[in-house]
């Protein structure tokens, strides 16, 4: 009788840790990455459906990577912050995030609050919060956040966007309320310390299965100028049934929490040796063509074209792109952003503005090349936070077939850390890459 008493109390127990949620707050490294974004019919993410089942076996795989700084692919390269998963100082995933999981679907609703969100500032200054049991990776310009909420998973990627073309918040929300063909009342604005947040939610975006939310940031300078603006895009993982209520919830308790006036402390990645990423769905199967001797040709959003050396690695994550791989003897790494936002006054004057929010400007040397379809400025030698060398940086402005303004995508090439700078040998594999394509 003892014994059954024993049983059914450590059940109890088991129970009511479940649904109260321990340990608290905590980054899950093995969370899988689901798919997001509609099938483009072209570009690089045409094998999502097929990879999207794969993410309970690949993360079987996590655990003997994470020795290696970047996709879990055995060449462990990494750049500064690109594609460093986010160190939240709390206990790692455990019996506590599977029955918060558990709980999510099978009692709807209790997941909602149960506090333990991870704060933290985007580029040291973009507000962000995402749920417990979530993962960050960070990849250049865009931050991922990727998790389940109530039965679902989402993707919630932040991206720095330089808006040369508006004044405040408000203007650029407006625009783009116009461009989207919403009321001007379609937006909601919330305070978040010397950030200002908007959101639009239920938008119909070409690129996603269900509707999605556009998050749009604004933050001050101390200084007094040169603001700092970032767009946001919440999106539920395709296959699912759309779920707009719950999209609506998340949104709900992401502004209230980076709005209760709390300072969010800068983001922080793992360094070099730390946990890899999961890894994500690879590029469509023939998108990367054989294009010269040991070169692969690709085109990124069916947008723009550019080539990569043979046997390096290419990953998706919604908006972004991950290469990394060596080349004459030296490992780089390689992260492509879609921006999203679109300068409308040419790209010459949003280079110099980005260069300028980077603090690169002076000195910079921008060099211009043409490409059918698409604009393409380059920056050698470029200094960064968070980079031991030299870096190039790149933009594109590629025609839209929707006809509504050209698309901008922007980026980073970089030695691996642990390397002599080659400065000269960078820049020389940045030219190779629009040659060869």
């Amino acid at each position: 009788m003892d014994r059954i008493r024993h049983s059914i109390l450590a059940l109890l127990i088991v129970l009511a840790v479940g649904l109260v949620g321990w340990p608290p707050a905590a980054v899950s490294a093995d969370a899988p990455v689901a798919s997001f974004q509609r099938d483009d019919g072209g570009g690089d993410k045409g094998k999502d459906d097929k990879d999207n089942g794969k993410g309970a076996k690949d993360n079987k795989k996590d655990d003997k990577n994470k020795g290696n700084n970047g996709n879990g692919n055995g060449q462990g390269n990494s750049a500064g912050p690109n594609n460093e998963s986010v160190s939240s100082g709390g206990p790692g995933r455990g019996l506590g995030a599977w029955l918060r999981d558990f709980r999510s679907r099978f009692l709807p609703g209790r997941d909602d609050d149960r506090g333990g969100w991870q704060l933290g500032r985007f580029k040291d200054a973009f507000p962000f919060a995402y749920p417990p049991g979530w993962r960050a990776v960070e990849r250049g310009d865009a931050l991922a956040l990727t998790g389940t909420w109530q039965g679902a998973g989402y993707l919630f990627q932040l991206t720095r966007a330089t808006q040369v073309d508006h004044g405040s918040l408000r203007d650029w929300v407006g625009s783009e309320l116009g461009r989207l063909g919403l009321p001007s009342g379609s937006a909601r604005f919330v305070d978040a310390g010397r950030t200002q947040v908007a959101v639009i939610t239920g938008v119909k975006d070409a690129s996603y299965t269900c509707p999605v939310a556009y998050v749009y940031l604004w933050t001050e300078n101390p200084a007094g100028n040169n603001d700092r603006q970032a767009f946001g895009l919440v999106s539920q993982e395709r296959g699912a049934a759309c779920n707009t209520a719950a999209l609506n919830s998340l949104i709900d308790q992401y502004l209230a929490r980076i709005g209760q006036g709390q300072t969010p402390a800068p983001m922080t990645t793992r360094p070099a040796g730390g946990a890899s990423s999961p890894p994500v769905p690879a590029p469509a199967a023939g998108t990367a063509t054989p294009q010269g001797a040991g070169w692969q040709s690709t085109r990124f959003f069916n947008a723009f074209s550019f080539a990569y050396p043979s046997g390096w690695s290419m990953d998706r994550l919604g908006d972004t792109a991950h290469l990394q791989g060596n080349y004459e003897g030296r490992g780089y790494v390689m992260d492509v952003v879609w921006v999203r936002t679109t300068p409308q006054n040419g790209i010459e004057q949003w280079v110099r503005a980005d260069l300028a929010d980077l603090g690169a400007l002076n000195g910079a040397r921008i060099d211009y090349v043409g490409q059918p379809g698409a604009q393409i400025a380059i920056a050698p030698a470029v200094r960064m936070a968070g980079y031991g060398c030299p870096v190039v940086r790149f933009y594109v402005l590629a025609d839209n077939p929707a006809g509504d303004g050209p698309r901008a995508f922007s980026g980073t090439l970089a030695q691996a850390n642990g390397q002599a700078c080659d400065p000269a040998g960078l820049e020389n594999l940045a030219y190779q890459m629009l040659r060869q394509a």
